[in-house]
């Protein structure tokens, strides 16, 4: 690209303001000028766009109920399938993210079969070009879009056929300028300039005999007069690329004396290496990815995929399906959504040996089948005792099939003496009223804080603590260091969890009695703590031993710290590392970070926290549980804000699970991992 680049970058404050938009917003970074400038002209621009606009055609865009249901006969999923009569489905996305990749923008057409494309069902989606159309800002400052121009016989004009309600816009947003994408370009604009610079100038170097840097010394005295004229006879001479190297001739005696390597001493490769990162990064594309081998950014190629896939494809492909799901809510009912269908993508999904071998593995642990079956995605159905731990025989799978059913699952009977310690507690505390406590959102927030403070100062430190003490473990023996394997990291790692789990335990339980005294209320005192009430506290720790919560979490954390310990191994073997330097990567991995310790307590925090609620208000008598969304929640979980239920029944399906209560470990990874979310009792 050239210094214009620069130059038509630059945007007046006044403009970006929605009153001063009478004209419409046309853009000098056009797309013909971007793909001059930007893919003929850098080999890494190309290799950028072109990946990226292939991954986000790969997979098809279809019609989901609320329940998260592929809808294929949905005339929208039809629509989607086959937008245009002569363009494929792929050839319009490869189009939309090559457009957004390089402008910043991309438009498509809603055609109808009505007169005047203004009525009946939608017939096509015509793409439109970005450099042949711009929207026209609203004068009003409760809008944004008034109109759109249209480039068209050599003159720009509106168009009643291009309105706001025809025409659906796809804007990676420029924070200055609402009307006009920032495309990923353009943020690499001085970077591809500067490679394609120092391409051409490797190019003349090398045509020049490469001999950059040179010293010159004249016999005799010079004035300053006759310094600069030498001086400004050598830059003269080598400015431009096509000057690189060329030589200088002088009259009368003179030496020279050169000071730069010659083109065959210099890697010049390194030299545009930071370039290529640089811009590659700004896309977004993982170097292995755009097929360079002396990167070592990921461990393999596999996980640069899958990166690639989940930080760069998955936010495009986001971004079009809301902007179609924006512009077609008029065509979805009843809770319908677009998104895309990404059972296909191979590196968003782990194969099924390693799954199967995953799973075999948590069985061994004490998982319970239906809790393996969730995180791992494994798509089994539900049988008889599917969710109880060490259930069944301890190979689960057989040839990549179930070895056999686990064994039925039977409620425990309640012996007469906990039925006696169950009617004392109901005559010492019962519900308290919300009515005098506040708002219902004041209530949420408050458990929220009081779970933030107890996870960070109470149970965070518990995991600490142990991943220090797995940390000094694989540092203890430089010879068992060298050698050690898979295997002896598991094994190693679950021996020293096993300490930790009567500790963890007691945390949690106290956790929960104080989650549980925001429901109930003392009878007799207004001093009565549940936290000291010997039963309730027994009960819920009854219910986290029951259900394997912090066994569960055990085993999937010390599997996630083993795979993640053996990759630093790998590393360090591959690149022939000393044991010291071994030692190094795994001291500074996040796998024994606070951050790691944190994150886990959140979670555990908020499980202990809904059982304690649950298990306290059910003990008083509750018959109803109402679902209390928390501010800045998932959708999902604003579905459900104010849902009443039984107290021994499940809220609604949403993200794929139907929790007893928030954060209930029996639902899905998705409905549960850092939700806030609390409840209140009738």
């Amino acid at each position: 690209m050239t210094d214009e680049l620069e130059k038509r970058n630059m945007a007046s404050s006044v403009d970006t303001h929605f009153s001063m938009m009478p004209r419409a917003k046309w853009s000098d970074f056009t797309v013909l000028k971007s793909v001059r400038e930007g893919m003929h002209a850098s080999g890494w621009v190309y290799i950028a766009v072109s990946k990226i606009a292939g991954a986000v055609a790969t997979p098809p865009l279809v019609v989901y109920n609320k329940d998260g249901q592929a809808i294929w006969d949905h005339p929208i999923s039809k629509l989607l399938d086959n937008p245009h009569e002569e363009l494929s489905r792929s050839e319009i996305m490869k189009l939309m993210a090559a457009w957004l990749q390089l402008g910043g923008s991309a438009y498509l057409q809603k055609v109808r079969t009505g007169s005047q494309n203004r009525s009946g069902d939608m017939k096509w989606l015509w793409p439109i070009s970005p450099d042949r159309i711009a929207p026209v800002g609203s004068k009003s400052h409760q809008g944004l879009i008034e109109n759109y121009e249209i480039y068209s016989n050599g003159s720009r004009k509106t168009s009643s056929e291009f309105t706001p309600e025809s025409v659906i816009r796809i804007c990676m947003q420029d924070p200055a300028d609402p009307l006009r994408g920032l495309s990923p370009l353009r943020a690499a604009a001085k970077a591809v300039d500067l490679d394609v610079e120092q391409a051409n100038w490797n190019k003349s170097l090398m045509q020049n005999r490469g001999n950059p840097d040179i010293a010159i010394s004249v016999k005799g005295q010079l004035d300053d007069q006759q310094k600069k004229s030498i001086l400004k006879s050598i830059i003269s001479k080598f400015r431009g690329s096509k000057n690189a190297g060329l030589p200088l001739v002088f009259g009368q005696e003179a030496s020279i004396t050169k000071l730069g390597l010659t083109q065959v001493e210099m890697d010049f490769l390194n030299s545009r290496k930071w370039n290529r990162d640089e811009i590659l990064g700004i896309f977004g594309v993982p170097p292995q990815i755009a097929g360079s081998v002396d990167s070592s950014s990921y461990n393999n190629v596999s996980e640069a995929k899958r990166m690639f896939w989940q930080d760069t494809v998955l936010p495009c492909l986001n971004l079009i399906t809301d902007a179609l799901n924006n512009a077609l809510r008029d065509e979805l009912r009843n809770g319908e959504y677009i998104g895309a269908d990404l059972s296909g993508v191979e590196a968003l999904r782990e194969s099924q040996d390693s799954k199967i071998e995953r799973a075999n593995k948590f069985w061994e642990m004490g998982v319970p089948m239906s809790v393996i079956n969730e995180r791992l995605e494994l798509g089994l159905k539900e049988y008889p005792g599917w969710d109880v731990p060490f259930g069944g025989s301890k190979i689960l799978f057989k040839d990549g099939k179930p070895a056999e059913e686990s064994r039925s699952s039977k409620k425990p009977q309640i012996s007469p003496e906990i039925e006696r310690r169950r009617q004392e507690f109901r005559q010492d505390w019962t519900l308290s009223n919300l009515a005098l406590r506040g708002a219902d959102q004041d209530q949420v927030k408050e458990e929220e804080d009081r779970r933030e403070k107890y996870a960070s100062e109470k149970v965070a430190p518990l995991w600490d603590k142990l991943f220090t003490k797995q940390l000094d473990y694989l540092l203890s023996d430089d010879s068992a260091l060298s050698s050690i394997s898979e295997d002896d990291v598991r094994e190693n790692l679950q021996k020293l969890s096993e300490s930790h789990i009567s500790i963890i335990s007691t945390a949690l339980g106290m956790c929960g009695a104080e989650a549980g005294e925001q429901v109930v209320m003392s009878k007799r005192s207004q001093s009565m703590q549940l936290r000291n009430d010997p039963f309730i506290f027994e009960q819920i720790l009854s219910k986290l031993e029951e259900e394997q919560i912090i066994l569960g979490e055990l085993a999937f954390i010390n599997a996630t710290t083993t795979a993640l310990i053996m990759q630093e191994v790998q590393v360090s073997r591959e690149n022939r590392e000393t044991v010291q330097q071994l030692k190094d990567r795994l001291s500074k991995n996040h796998a024994f970070g606070p951050q790691r310790s944190l994150a886990i307590a959140r979670t555990l925090t908020g499980t202990a926290s809904s059982m304690g609620q649950q298990v306290a208000a059910e003990e008083a008598g509750a018959r109803f549980k109402i679902w209390m969304t928390s501010g800045g929640a998932r959708d999902a979980h604003n579905a459900r804000s104010g849902e009443r239920v039984g107290i021994d029944e499940r809220f609604s399906n949403q993200l794929g699970g139907s929790p007893r209560y928030p954060c209930d470990q029996q639902t899905t990874v998705a409905d549960r991992v850092n939700c806030r979310c609390s409840m209140r009792f009738e």
